[in-house]
């Protein structure tokens, strides 16, 4: 379908998707195209809930790809690039960096848990130390891990030991035990 202006294509856009927009959905007008690149959740007891979408466009003016924030049920989108708009565009941007996160290819991105993570920071109080004994890494980490409420049992050891086997068997990674030692590499 072809409309002529962009309330009426993003009000078709919406009415075809009742439940919410989807990645790839366009909203399409004249010869404009605006494209769902990436859906924005939060994440509430476990459970995601869509906040906001992210949406991709070519800039008519500068002919450069750029990226804007909306809410999950848009009415209006801008038109062009911050750079290009004399006017001014109220819709917030996203930065270069985190929208090539977005799109571009996520092969050979790590993603780490919270413990994990926890564990490399804790790493970094040995000073550099190419070399640190298990049982002292794992007790400083779970000293600064709050502790578990009253009645819960408390498997904070467990979550670090389970931490640290999983970034010694990273491909390339930066941990490997040996024995009761662990060797920390770059």
């Amino acid at each position: 379908m072809n409309f002529d202006t962009q309330a009426e294509a993003i009000a078709h856009a919406l009415a075809r998707r009742p439940r919410g927009l989807k990645n790839g959905d366009p909203v399409e007008y004249g010869r404009r195209r605006f494209e769902v690149a990436a859906i924005q959740q939060w994440m509430v007891k476990g459970t995601p809930y869509a906040v906001g979408l992210v949406w991709t466009s070519r800039c008519p003016a500068c002919q450069k790809m750029w990226f804007q924030l909306s809410e999950t049920r848009p009415s209006v989108l801008a038109e062009m690039c911050p750079k290009c708009d004399v006017v001014g565009s109220t819709a917030p941007v996203l930065d270069e960096i985190v929208a090539g996160e977005l799109v571009g290819d996520r092969a050979g991105v790590r993603r780490r848990g919270r413990i994990e993570n926890h564990v490399l920071d804790t790493i970094l109080l040995f000073g550099g130390a190419s070399t640190i004994e298990m049982g002292e890494l794992v007790s400083r980490a779970v000293e600064v891990l709050p502790e578990p409420e009253e009645g819960k049992r408390d498997n904070r050891r467990q979550h670090v030991i389970r931490a640290i086997q999983n970034l010694s068997k990273e491909k390339n990674g930066m941990l490997e035990i040996k024995g009761s030692t662990i060797s920390v590499f770059g």
